[in-house]
């Protein structure tokens, strides 16, 4: 390549360009053709051909059929759609229908043609002397030019037109048993676990080790709806155990202090007031929103019958919640599902629960009254921890942070995520740029 861009860059490179193309068939022939007829070669056999070598290592010496045969419309652009250009071969001969067999044009439809570019000087002479360009060292030629043929635009007595197309711009083309759907996954959510499919690597428990850099230890639950909402264990709000003096608590116990949840982030024995043990207690949630209240990204409130997770600090409105709204995220509350033989499993219309099945611990939403009644897909459950199928999906699985890391059992989700975490290659090509 340093050669050729030597021999370019001079004002008269002392030699023409040629150009070469190459199409291959379903049944992986490939046919060789070049716009130009040769005069040099003039062997009976295969008068007018020129030899190139392969791209790739052996580096074989191929044949180049002279044939009518061009390409237009190549552009080059860094933004925008993908420019679509023609391939025009000639149809006033045999010899194109000979080449391709049985194959019709429209059989041709998918296949992909590379179109090569290099100067004569560079090609392989036959009988001639070895020389650099004889050798089999890798040929010297411009970057290749590969397409597709997306369709048969034009055919008429004199020529056959296909419309070409990038590689990377065939909508519902597969590659090559999965179809290209754009900006969404279509991995199957879990796969790898579930089924060994592959693809989306996600835990089918949801369970993410959140690394050295917590104090927690093991696995954290990561629950969200298809809109990428989180789903949390409901003791955040459920927890109704006073404060009291004079008790040993461990890190990650809850208490209840003037209508607000505390976790403990020490090991301590209590002392007389709670004011006094107050640095040894983290404030995470509000079991009512209030007006006129100071309240920090992460905080959870309860309003009415609903949960939320604030995602920009601010201090609340004066007289309603619907008018901070836009600060706050919904998030839903999950039960855990009682194993124990005695136990009696009754939820209502909208509630969420975390059942195992044997095969996987995911979530459900009930979308009918049940007592003991199995959470499968079904009129009365439904599966609530469902992907998005989008890249904020990915996110805010692979790079959740741990709301208060002190416990895996009462960890919830951040608003921040793990940036430094790169996403796993799956249906997103080069998802690890993302960040």
């Amino acid at each position: 390549m340093t050669d050729l861009i030597d021999v370019v860059q001079k004002q008269d490179p002392g030699s023409e360009l040629v150009e070469l193309f190459e199409l291959t068939l379903s049944d992986g022939t490939v046919l060789y053709f070049h716009p130009d007829f040769d005069s040099d070669n003039s062997t009976a056999s295969e008068e007018g051909y020129i030899y190139f070598r392969e791209r790739t290592s052996p580096y074989n010496i191929k044949s180049y059929m002279p044939f009518p045969i061009q390409v237009d419309g190549i552009e080059y652009s860094a933004d925008g759609a993908q420019n679509r250009p023609n391939l025009t071969v000639a149809n006033v001969t045999s010899v194109f229908d000979t080449e391709i067999g049985d194959f019709k044009n429209d059989d041709l439809v998918g296949q992909p043609v590379v179109k090569r570019t290099t100067l004569k000087k560079y090609l392989y002479e036959p009988g001639g002397s070895a020389g650099a360009y004889d050798s089999t060292t890798p040929p010297i030629e411009f970057p290749i030019q590969k397409y597709i043929i997306d369709r048969v635009s034009q055919e008429n007595p004199i020529s056959v037109t296909f419309e070409l197309a990038s590689p990377f711009d065939l909508g519902g083309i597969q590659i090559p048993n999965r179809s290209v759907l754009g900006k969404y996954c279509s991995w199957e959510y879990q796969g790898n676990d579930l089924n060994s499919r592959g693809g989306c690597i996600w835990s089918k428990n949801s369970l993410i080790e959140l690394g050295t850099s917590t104090t927690t230890t093991g696995d954290f639950k990561a629950y969200f709806t298809e809109k990428d909402e989180p789903i949390i264990d409901e003791i955040i709000f459920t927890t109704n155990t006073p404060w009291a003096t004079s008790t040993s608590y461990s890190v990650g116990d809850l208490v209840l202090e003037s209508a607000k949840v505390y976790m403990a982030n020490t090991a301590h024995t209590s002392g007389a007031t709670f004011a006094g043990d107050s640095a040894n207690w983290d404030l995470i949630a509000d079991t009512a929103w209030a007006t006129s209240t100071s309240y920090a990204v992460n905080y959870y409130v309860k309003s009415g019958n609903n949960y939320y997770r604030c995602n920009t600090a601010h201090t609340s409105d004066a007289t309603s919640f619907s008018a901070d709204s836009a600060k706050w995220d919904t998030i839903y509350l999950y039960k855990t599902w009682d194993t124990s033989p005695s136990a009696t499993n009754t939820f209502s219309a909208g509630d969420y629960v975390e059942y195992d099945n044997g095969t996987q611990t995911t979530i459900w939403r009930a979308l009918l009254a049940s007592t003991n009644n199995d959470p499968t897909e079904s009129t009365t459950w439904t599966r609530a921890d469902k992907c998005g199928k989008k890249l904020s999906s990915c996110k805010c699985r692979f790079q959740v942070t741990a709301r208060h890391p002190y416990t895996t059992s009462n960890a919830t989700p951040q608003v921040v995520k793990r940036s430094s975490v790169p996403l796993p290659f799956g249906a997103f090509p080069g998802t690890g740029k993302f960040r």
